[in-house]
């Protein structure tokens, strides 16, 4: 996933099955600033959360199956 690049306008996105231990660099962007909903899916291996925080626009955020997270961050 870290070679991708989303278009600056998305403003949904659903992840499903990312293997790994944090969300690639590029999710957290000043690219996707406009994301509005986030859907998070049997990301097991994913520790953390912290930096979706930051998202400014994110209103909908939907965490599923993600058993190993272990820390949010204080922006939530």
């Amino acid at each position: 996933m870290e070679g991708l690049q989303p278009h600056p306008d998305i403003k949904s996105s659903w992840i499903v099955c990312c293997m790994g231990k944090k969300f690639p660099s590029r999710l957290l962007m000043p690219v996707l600033n406009n994301l509005v909903e986030l859907k998070l899916e049997k990301c097991n291996n994913c520790q953390q959360l912290s930096s979706l925080g930051h998202l400014p626009y994110l209103k909908i955020l939907e965490i599923e199956e993600m058993n190993g997270v272990n820390h949010t961050g204080s922006e939530f």
